[in-house]
């Protein structure tokens, strides 16, 4: 939850440093917890390698 906390509603995609130095985890670990989330959609991995919130989450989001 704590890398998802990391995304803001007006973020496009954020870089592994982005959120390294939004939640002060290591890299190591957001990119272990960033397979489990990819695997399920909670965030998506874009061609450039930066992350952005998936449709699983989506619903999750407060509202505007």
């Amino acid at each position: 939850m704590t890398l998802l906390a990391a995304f803001r509603l007006d973020d496009g995609a954020l870089s592994l440093h982005e959120l390294s130095e939004r939640t002060g985890l290591v890299k190591s670990t957001i990119m272990r917890l960033a397979v489990s989330l990819e695997r399920f959609n909670w965030i998506v991995r874009m061609p450039d390698g930066r992350y952005q919130v998936g449709s699983a989450a989506e619903p999750h989001l407060p509202e505007e």
